[in-house]
């Protein structure tokens, strides 16, 4: 907090800036990208007619991916490398809220970048978290606000099923974290349905029946690995919230209304956090995974 606000003498900005983006914030992420475009561009002329050939193909690379894939534009139209710098600039400025995020997201997984994603990303949550931004880069894609211990519990489950090939678990994960982060048409309630399949696909490999329910799969999973029974209990609660006659999973469940971002969340939040915690218990236990898939 600076001077000004401490004492009163500026305004201290608390609202979080869900579907808007004001001039700080914008300017906040223009400076990281900066930082990202000067990394893609030559900078030093004195080096070998390699190196130098090199850094211009790798900018010119840039330009045309992000001219036809991004903003889908026709290649015969990008400008000379010396005006695509302000070209992006006055693209950027006049961008709705929703497509600078976008943007940001498709940056990230550039592969014409020099700069670590990882660093990008940290450099984004850091202008976010400092401008009120409503949002976090969570893995590849741009998330409603989760704190950093929930971010690194989704990022966890989502590695750790990758690293194993529990492909079925690792995918809903995504689709929950895909239909949760969309800034103009979030899907709440497939989301939350996403989040309990996750678990719910794990938990049928650990007992090797990959046609029992989530239901069923709990109270036999307790033969093969300890599972705490508060742990157990609250989920088979969670289990019944989404699937019963009432549930979100039923076809005449739920209504738009009553599914919102807080429960896609937490589902996402609570599943990832069970995946991990059931992929410990089963490997401690001794159960080969990889074997049932």
């Amino acid at each position: 907090m600076r001077f000004s606000e401490r004492h009163g003498h500026k305004p201290i900005r608390t609202q979080l800036q869900v579907d808007s983006m004001d001039e700080p914030l914008r300017n906040g992420i223009w400076n990281v990208l900066l930082i990202f475009v000067d990394d893609v561009q030559p900078k030093d002329l004195s080096s070998t007619r390699v190196l130098l050939y090199a850094a211009f193909d790798r900018c010119s690379a840039f330009a045309k991916c992000m001219w036809a894939e991004f903003l889908r534009r026709p290649l015969d139209s990008v400008p000379p490398m010396f005006e695509f710098p302000s070209r992006v600039r006055e693209w950027f400025f006049d961008a709705e809220w929703y497509q600078i995020y976008d943007f940001l997201e498709w940056v990230n997984q550039c592969p014409y970048s020099s700069l670590e994603p990882d660093m990008f990303r940290k450099k984004c949550n850091a202008v976010f978290v400092q401008e009120k931004s409503a949002y976090r880069f969570v893995g590849d894609q741009i998330a409603p606000i989760i704190d950093e211990a929930q971010i690194q519990g989704i990022e966890g489950a989502l590695a750790q099923t990758k690293d194993l090939g529990i492909d079925g678990a690792n995918t809903h994960l995504h689709k929950a974290l895909h239909l949760l982060s969309s800034r103009t048409e979030p899907d709440y309630k497939n989301s939350v349905k996403e989040s309990i399949s996750a678990v719910e696909g794990l938990c049928q490999i650990i007992v090797g029946d990959r046609s029992t329910t989530l239901g069923d799969a709990l109270k036999a999973i307790e033969a093969k690995i300890p599972v705490h029974q508060a742990l157990k209990k609250g989920f088979s609660s969670i289990y019944g919230w989404t699937s019963d006659e009432g549930g979100i999973r039923h076809a005449d469940g739920f209504g738009e209304g009553e599914c919102g971002q807080e429960d896609a969340i937490f589902m996402l939040v609570a599943c990832s956090a069970f995946v991990s915690y059931l992929i410990s218990k089963a490997q401690n236990a001794g159960i080969n995974m990889q074997a049932s898939l």
